[in-house]
């Protein structure tokens, strides 16, 4: 999550979620591990992965890439999340895990920084 948030930092976040919006950061469960991301992409939002995932659009009516690269075409499905690192060329996230989706149940908390 660098720059927003430094390695080693420690983080507060509220679990009260409410509602759950394009651009918070929140903390969840994956693999046994808590991790922290920016959602980019809430239930029904149509995201576009192009370029071994180095370019992500969110509800592009139309996608315009060089070449041959490849795109991939994700709808996000009803209490779940498409999660991005704020270090989008160096993040491990929702671009590269097998289930590119965050249920809802899996966040424990959003920070308020």
């Amino acid at each position: 999550m660098e720059p927003t948030i430094s390695k080693g930092s420690y983080i507060i976040g509220n679990r009260i979620l409410g509602t759950l919006r394009r651009g918070d950061v929140v903390i969840f469960e994956l693999d046994g591990h808590m991790v922290v991301k920016r959602i980019a992409g809430v239930p029904e939002d149509r995201i576009w992965i192009v370029g071994q995932g180095k370019k992500v659009f969110i509800n592009a009516d139309e996608v315009h890439t060089t070449g041959s690269d490849p795109k991939y075409f994700l709808t996000v499905p009803p209490d779940h999340y498409f999660m991005l690192g704020d270090n989008v060329n160096d993040s491990i996230d929702s671009r590269y895990w097998d289930n590119p989706f965050v249920h809802r149940d899996q966040i424990k908390a959003k920070w308020f920084g």
